[in-house]
């Protein structure tokens, strides 16, 4: 990612390259501009999810016969 930037590719064509998000372009690109070529290895920086609503589905069953 860092070498496609270096060649002056923007994040989202990187992110279409290499398979994965712009968002996650951009966050590796700013930990190799903090802390240089040792901050790329290591742990992966973290993601941020998107966070979904828990729906707690109940199923009701009509027992009473209708005749």
């Amino acid at each position: 990612m860092v070498l496609l930037a270096a060649e002056g590719l923007p994040n989202a064509e990187i992110a279409r390259r290499v398979g994965t998000t712009r968002q996650t372009v951009i966050g590796w690109r700013a930990r190799y501009v903090t802390g240089g070529i040792d901050a790329l290895s290591g742990p992966t920086p973290p993601t941020r999810s998107s966070p979904r609503p828990t729906v707690k589905r109940t199923q009701t069953r009509d027992t009473s016969a209708s005749f």
